[in-house]
């Protein structure tokens, strides 16, 4: 939030009467707001015309407004990578996070990648569709050509003999049988990126090997000072974390985040 102070341009939300933003599922309606179309809104006309905002927010800043923003981020030589990581938004069936156990297995995880339809594309909400790289919605080319790209990355690295980076895949959206996210998500992500650190670095234990290649096990997170979520829909974003749970909610968490299907899902 602290990258979100100042020189911020927001698109698809509503103005508030005190110069603020607000966004459908950000807190109850405002008694009065314009919304994204320039109109007068109230409460009263959702039902009757567009409501306060678009259900897809975006929003521009500085990149060097981030706190953790790398000290090469213009270095015009670029900047080393560690590890690709792709995700999409699933409420089933994909594990939390996976690495692949090959370059290709990796690509060929990310080009069949199927993800729930969000506002950001088009067509009905909520199904799952082929999503590959989660770029479908901003590639600009033949998605066949995209596929070969990575696959010829790959054969380039080798070649060189450089080190053919890890791919991971994550997926914050597992929901519960009430429709609630599982995963409390924000800064308990971090739990999962030291996994991945671990991984890169050769310190992680080898986890537990599936179809779709090696997750990990609940001795291999860290669950210091874990917190839960409060019931959120699957409509909405996870919420924040907000209350201690018994230590045996992690175990069951990643029980329940960690099935994995018994072949290749659809």
């Amino acid at each position: 939030m602290a990258a979100l102070d100042k020189n911020v341009l927001f698109t698809n939300v509503a103005l508030t009467d005190d110069g603020d933003v607000w966004w459908e599922g950000l807190s109850e309606p405002p008694a009065h707001l314009i919304d994204w179309q320039g109109n007068d809104w109230t409460p009263a006309d959702g039902k009757r015309r567009p409501q306060g905002s678009a259900p897809e927010l975006a929003l521009h800043r500085r990149r060097h407004q981030q706190p953790g923003c790398g000290s090469g981020l213009d270095d015009p030589a670029g900047v080393p990578l560690d590890a690709f990581i792709f995700g999409g938004r699933r409420s089933d069936t994909i594990p939390l996070v996976t690495e692949a156990r090959s370059w290709v297995e990796g690509v060929y995880l990310a080009a069949t990648m199927g993800s729930q339809t969000t506002a950001a594309a088009g067509g009905k909400q909520g199904v799952v569709r082929r999503d590959p790289f989660a770029m479908l919605p901003f590639c600009g080319y033949n998605m066949g050509d995209y596929f070969q790209h990575w696959l010829n990355l790959g054969q380039w690295l080798k070649a060189k003999g450089a080190k053919v980076l890890p791919i991971f895949n994550v997926n914050w959206f597992r929901t519960d049988d009430q429709g609630h996210f599982i995963w409390p998500g924000f800064g308990n992500n971090m739990r999962v990126l030291k996994w991945m650190l671990d991984r890169i670095e050769g310190k992680a234990q080898d986890g537990t090997q599936h179809v779709l290649g090696t997750s990990p096990k609940y001795t291999d997170l860290r669950w210091e000072a874990w917190t839960s979520a409060k019931p959120t829909s699957r409509k909405s974003s996870p919420s924040s974390p907000t209350k201690s749970v018994p230590s045996s909610a992690p175990r069951r968490t990643l029980r329940a985040l960690g099935r994995a299907p018994a072949r290749h899902p659809a």
